[in-house]
C-alpha cells in the first residue's frame, strides 16, 4: 500500500510537471497562491491584477455593474464531420493586438493601465515566442528585452542561446499568451 501510494504521488508529480508549467509561470506574475491560479478562470487572475494595481495606485475600486449575457470570441464551423480540404489560419495574439491596434478598452479605466499591461505583456510574449522559434528580434524588442530579461538578452546578443533557452522561452511564453488573450473575455 505504500510502494501504491508513493507511486500515484509520483505519477502525480510527473503528470503536473509536463501539463502545469504554464500555470506555475502565471503565479510568478499575479498576486496570488500557486493553488488558487491552478484552479480560478483567467478572468479572475485579471481582476486580482487590476484590484492590485488600483489599491497600490490608491484608486478606488467601483461596484460591479449590473451581470449582463457576453458570447466572448466567436469561433465558427460551418460544416460538421470529416473534410479533406482544411485551411487553418492563426492570427499571432488576435484579439490582443484587435484590442491594441483598435483601442478597444474600456472607459472606467481613467489611467490607461490596462492598455500599458496589455502592451508590454503582448510585447513580451512575441518576444519570447520570436526567441523560442530562433527568430529575429526588432531593435525596439531587443531594448525591452534587456529590460526584462538582462541576462537572457546578453546570451542573445552574444549569439550564446541555447537548445534549452529556447526552450524555456517556450515555456516562459504560453502563460503571458493565456493572459493576453483572456482580457478580451474578461472585459467583457
Amino acid at each position: 500500500v505504500k510502494q501504491y501510494l508513493a507511486d500515484d504521488i509520483w505519477e502525480t508529480e510527473q503528470v503536473d510537471e509536463l501539463y502545469n508549467q504554464s500555470s506555475f509561470m502565471l503565479a510568478k506574475i499575479v498576486p496570488t497562491t500557486y493553488h488558487r491560479i491552478c484552479t480560478m478562470g483567467t478572468a479572475s487572475v485579471w481582476n486580482l491584477l487590476l484590484t492590485t494595481w488600483s489599491y497600490e495606485n490608491n484608486i478606488a475600486i467601483p461596484i460591479c455593474d449590473v451581470k449582463k449575457k457576453f458570447s466572448g470570441g466567436l469561433a465558427r464551423c460551418f460544416r460538421g464531420g470529416y473534410c479533406k480540404r482544411i485551411k487553418k489560419i492563426d492570427y499571432a495574439s488576435l484579439y490582443p493586438m484587435i484590442q491594441l491596434s483598435e483601442d478597444v478598452f474600456p472607459m472606467f479605466d481613467i489611467t490607461g493601465v490596462i492598455k500599458k499591461m496589455l502592451l508590454y505583456l503582448t510585447t513580451t510574449r512575441n518576444i519570447y515566442k520570436k526567441l523560442a522559434g530562433n527568430d529575429e528580434l526588432q531593435p525596439e524588442e531587443i531594448e525591452l528585452f534587456k529590460e526584462i530579461d538582462h541576462e537572457s538578452y546578453l546570451k542573445y546578443v552574444n549569439n550564446e542561446l541555447t537548445d534549452k533557452d529556447r526552450a524555456m522561452f517556450k515555456v516562459k511564453q504560453l502563460p503571458i499568451k493565456i493572459l493576453n488573450n483572456s482580457l478580451f473575455g474578461a472585459l467583457g
